[in-house]
């Protein structure tokens, strides 16, 4: 294995939201085109293509083996520079045990667990606090799609009690592509957008593109509002690979994305951050 590396006369490019997989290790989460084998060679030749230098691994089932496949696929893929690792905030035995494993894997730097739309409404307790505490302690971000309105008030709620802690929001907080109210997204994103200590993925998450045909036009306009709430500062390019080969190839997704952005009128400091700087801050990437 041979360890990402960057200059440092230049930012480097993250794509900060991917995923691996063995086709059967999802269950019923695996549909159509994503019923098969995703790996770093598959990966690889795309991110050379696209000018991409490194990759954050995000978790993509809710258990202790999902961990250990990522922190081996992590080991076989130079480019991977940071894992999202399984933590369940609401299970503080179980997440006790994982962050106490995890904490010795250096290229652990964040976490996350997979939640329905009904789920979330309990996480005001205090062993969820508890759990979200030991995340900021270690560093690590703990990453979150709240996509009604009463999971951005819990996520909010916690993010403003726990002011060291960075809340990543993946997927655009779920945009009103394809469906939903653009009034309620936009007032969604201004609200979690509020907590100095959130920030925010600029990608598309699969609910959306299960059914929305791939349109940058589309897409362009929800870009520029999450940017105008959480800043050039807070906001981070992301592909959500191989969930994106639903509606398009990589490479497609990470041009359209990336002229979004630059079609914002940020100038070259702020497109560097959004493309990578914010990364290797807020993962504190080596």
């Amino acid at each position: 294995m041979v360890s990402w590396q960057w200059s440092e006369q230049r930012t480097p490019v993250v794509d900060v939201h991917q995923h691996f997989w063995h086709v059967g290790t999802r269950g019923a989460n695996e549909q159509g085109v994503l019923a098969a084998d995703f790996l770093p060679e598959d990966l690889g030749p795309q991110l050379a293509r696209s000018g991409v230098d490194a990759t954050i691994l995000v978790q993509s089932v809710n258990s202790a083996d999902e961990n250990d496949r990522m922190l081996d696929f992590a080991a076989q893929a130079g480019f991977v520079a940071g894992v999202v690792a399984w933590i369940p905030v609401d299970d503080p035995a179980v997440a006790g045990e994982e962050l106490t494993r995890l904490a010795r894997q250096p290229s652990v730097r964040g976490a996350r667990c997979l939640i329905g739309r009904d789920e979330c409404a309990g996480w005001r307790t205090g062993p969820v606090r508890a759990v979200l505490a030991e995340l900021a302690n270690l560093g690590w971000c703990w990453e979150v799609v709240p996509v009604t309105e009463a999971q951005v008030d819990v996520v909010t709620e916690l993010a403003a009690q726990h002011p060291d802690l960075t809340v990543v929001i993946d997927h655009l907080a779920r945009p009103p592509l394809g469906s939903g109210d653009p009034d309620v997204w936009r007032s969604r994103v201004r609200r979690l957008a509020a907590l100095p200590n959130t920030a925010l993925k600029l990608s598309v998450g699969v609910d959306v593109l299960s059914s929305w045909q791939w349109n940058p036009t589309e897409l362009t306009p929800c870009v520029h509002h999450a940017l105008q709430e959480f800043g050039p500062e807070r906001c981070m390019l992301a592909s959500n690979w191989p969930v994106i080969n639903l509606a398009c190839e990589y490479h497609r997704a990470w041009q359209d994305l990336d002229r979004a952005v630059a079609d914002a009128g940020l100038d070259d400091t702020e497109l560097a951050a959004i493309r990578g700087g914010n990364a290797v801050r807020y993962y504190r990437l080596r």
